[in-house]
């Protein structure tokens, strides 16, 4: 699917993915504050309600490069309408069921369908529009639904629950799901691959077997601490992702080709993806235990606390095109990174007396307009440069970043806040917010890992296409962009021109991006 110039069909296609990624972003969360209700009506036991949240996570995360890589050898439109169905009959399986563990089953079939939709749906994106101004507009707008969706899953969680009930926390995705894979169908052509090749099943099972274990170990800190089963976890999840590297490493046609980690973009997008997500998880979890268990607010209204985040998130995702236009991706990458740092230091001010208004809305509302201004941007960055033919590989890439990234935020903080808790004694309350301000602070070390990684992202040439030099850039595109190039930026090697261009930048991963994503040149 050749990257064009956008049209009305093209926006229609664009809202329909946008449509998808809200209903699989708002399952994220939605679930979290109906989860009291459902322990109480299936009878789950205490340890085990965690696998409500785990069973989706684990499939979620474990199978996103899988599934983004189906995406590049398959077609996606097919793996786009696949996943889609998957994860509407899961729905409706979630709503349907009477006991603990078919719940845990559905939910895990849940994470199955997602991880096929999101890669597919995000490498549809990629590839519908030409890297610059209308690429960015329309990951800006995919960017802000994914966040928004995750944070108004809260709001929506207690309103659906509270009045409804809980199953219809999975009702409601029955109506979207068949909207989505009907407009799938009619609006998006076949897509056959440029490439067809039999697939690397050796290196498919070590990296899925991998990242399963890998999330297992990751979201299981959370609820037992660094016990034996996470240990043999995270032990059996290095000897497997090991192994699935020297596979690849030897396969002819392997599954991932590293050649895409040498685009530098690639590898600080998605660092600052993982980074990204884990402050967003780990903000919006403290918060909503303080306003809880310090403040006494019902899950309802610290539901609805959110609110505000979720519309000034979608307010800034309004606004990131043209804010990557005129400032470049970098610029809006370390402004996010340090009003996120903001935020996180304002609500390490926590105090057993404070109040929604004062103690917690401005740290969610600059933790938010970080996280709007960051979002769009990494992922901008993270698949800038990289051929259409791997365009599901690296947005498999992105979306697992962030799962791993946000999984791995949680437990590492959740820690940290247990830890500032047992130390400081006391009150339960006392503890509580002694354990959150320790949390914070220790937060403030992620945006500032997104400063860094920062350093990486640079200003390349145009990308290479069959009907232009790569080393080419139109006069009308700079014009429309307003940026140029960086030569401190510039690649070490000049990229391919000719008729090979597009083989050999595919082969090395595409080390080429557009001239928007570090700062422009000032005037």
């Amino acid at each position: 699917m050749p990257a064009q110039t956008p049209s009305a069909r093209g926006r229609l296609i664009l809202v329909v993915l946008c449509a998808a990624q809200f209903m699989i972003s708002l399952d994220t969360t939605v679930v979290t504050v109906g989860l009291p209700v459902i322990q109480r009506e299936l009878g789950v036991a205490p340890a085990e309600l965690q696998w409500v949240t785990t069973a989706y996570t684990l499939t979620f995360g474990g199978l996103l490069m899988l599934a983004g890589r189906f995406g590049d050898l398959f077609g996606r439109r097919r793996m786009l309408v696949v996943g889609l169905a998957v994860f509407t009959a899961a729905s409706l399986l979630c709503g349907v069921s009477q006991a603990g563990w078919q719940l845990f089953a559905a939910r895990g079939l849940q994470g199955v369908g997602a991880a096929i939709v999101i890669p597919a749906s995000l490498s549809v994106v990629t590839t519908s529009f030409a890297e610059g101004p209308e690429r960015n507009r329309a990951m800006g707008l995919w960017a802000v639904i994914a966040t928004g969706g995750a944070i108004t899953g809260y709001a929506l969680g207690g309103v659906v629950a509270g009045l409804l009930g809980w199953r219809w926390i999975f009702f409601i995705n029955l109506p979207l799901g068949v909207f989505a894979v009907g407009s799938v169908l009619r609006l998006l052509a076949a897509d056959t691959p440029t490439q067809r090749q039999r697939l690397d099943v050796p290196g498919a099972a070590t990296m899925t077997a991998g990242l399963l274990l890998l999330v297992f170990a990751i979201t299981s800190v959370t609820g037992h601490g660094v016990d034996e089963t996470v240990v043999a976890a995270a032990t059996g999840a290095v000897v497997l992702l090991a192994a699935f590297v020297l596979v690849e490493r030897g396969h002819p046609a392997p599954l991932v080709r590293f050649g895409l980690f040498r685009n530098r973009n690639v590898v600080a997008g998605n660092v600052i993806n993982a980074v990204n997500a884990g402050t967003s998880m780990v903000v919006t979890f403290l918060a909503t235990l303080y306003l809880q268990k310090v403040l006494g607010l019902p899950p309802f209204l610290a539901g609805i606390a959110f609110a505000p985040v979720s519309i000034l998130i979608m307010l800034v995702g309004r606004r990131t095109a043209p804010l990557v236009a005129r400032f470049g991706a970098r610029t809006l990458l370390r402004a996010g990174a340090v009003v996120t740092a903001l935020g996180a230091l304002w609500l390490s001010r926590m105090t057993v007396d404070g109040s929604y208004l004062v103690t917690v809305l401005p740290g969610i509302l600059m933790t938010g307009l970080g996280a709007g201004l960051s979002f769009a941007p990494s992922m901008i960055v993270a698949t800038s440069g990289v051929a259409d033919d791997d365009q599901g590989l690296a947005s498999g890439l992105v979306s697992t970043a962030q799962q791993v990234g946000g999984a791995t935020g949680l437990a590492v903080f959740a820690t940290v806040a247990t830890a500032g808790m047992e130390s400081a004694g006391g009150p339960e309350e006392q503890a509580l917010v002694s354990g959150f301000h320790l949390a914070y602070l220790a937060v403030i070390i992620l945006p500032v890992t997104t400063f860094v990684a920062t350093t990486l992202v640079r200003v390349p040439s145009a990308p290479a296409s069959p009907a232009s030099p790569a080393s080419s850039v139109s006069p009308a595109s700079s014009a429309a962009t307003g940026s140029g190039t960086d030569p401190s930026d510039t690649p070490e090697a000049t990229p391919a021109t000719g008729p090979d261009a597009r083989t050999r930048t595919r082969a090395t991963g595409g080390d080429t991006t557009d001239g928007e994503l570090a700062d422009p040149p000032r005037s």
